[in-house]
């Protein structure tokens, strides 16, 4: 009797203590997870300029009211925009974002993780922890198949115009934050900006949906001056 009660006793504690861990990391995350956003089709209508406003239609919107994702659709240019939002970056100089190459990348893994998943083409998926911490800082992590080709610089943003496939960021400890991957393991002519505007962080990628270069010029689509 006494061996039964110290097994019933050790079950009770065992599930008792992993009910309490549930309940804190749902505590924990649940101000950070996603929901879908109806409407407000103009959330990140003041990065565009006036003229491309008019081109533009959103089809995805995921987020919450500090962070979101949020992907534009410019028929006429036949451009897609995928702009994702993060609160908690607002400290980082995005002059001082560096980047390299790094293999290690394809070893990454989120637990708990967060993902979207845009099958339009170019499929790409991006990968990333569910709560995002401060950091004053973030580096580009990039596969072997990405090339960056040109950097423009302005006084609240950083553009890189190259060929991506799979690259990361990771915060001033080394610890990868984002994963994006391009699905069809083949380089993508893409535009990666970062953006700081009304006080938030802005990661925005641009691709061709026709398979067509992302010339320079593209940057004349956003309004890009402070506020």
């Amino acid at each position: 009797m006494r061996i039964r009660k110290l097994i019933i006793i050790l079950v009770g504690s065992i599930f008792t203590f992993f009910v309490i861990k549930l309940i804190f990391t749902f505590i924990k995350f649940t101000p950070c997870y996603y929901i879908p956003i109806i409407g407000h089709d103009n959330r990140y209508h003041y990065l565009f300029r006036k003229e491309s406003i008019s081109e533009i239609e959103k089809y995805y919107s995921f987020g919450n009211k500090r962070d979101a994702v949020f992907a534009y659709r410019d028929r006429t240019a036949g451009l897609r925009y995928i702009i994702k939002e993060i609160a908690a970056y607002r400290e980082v100089d995005q002059n001082k974002i560096s980047y390299k190459s790094n293999n290690d990348i394809n070893l990454v893994h989120f637990s708990p993780n967060d993902s979207e998943d845009f099958e339009d083409k170019p499929a790409l998926t991006i990968e990333s922890s569910i709560c995002h911490s401060k950091t004053p800082s973030l580096k580009v992590q990039l596969n072997r198949l990405c090339k960056v080709d040109t950097i423009i610089d302005g006084d609240n943003y950083r553009a890189y115009f190259g060929d991506f496939n799979k690259f990361g960021l990771i915060d001033e400890t080394g610890n990868y934050q984002f994963i994006f991957n391009y699905k069809e393991n083949l380089p993508v002519c893409s535009l990666l900006l970062f953006v700081h505007k009304r006080g938030s962080f802005h990661i925005i990628m641009v691709n061709s949906t026709k398979g067509s270069k992302v010339e320079n010029n593209v940057l004349q689509k956003f309004s890009l001056e402070s506020e």
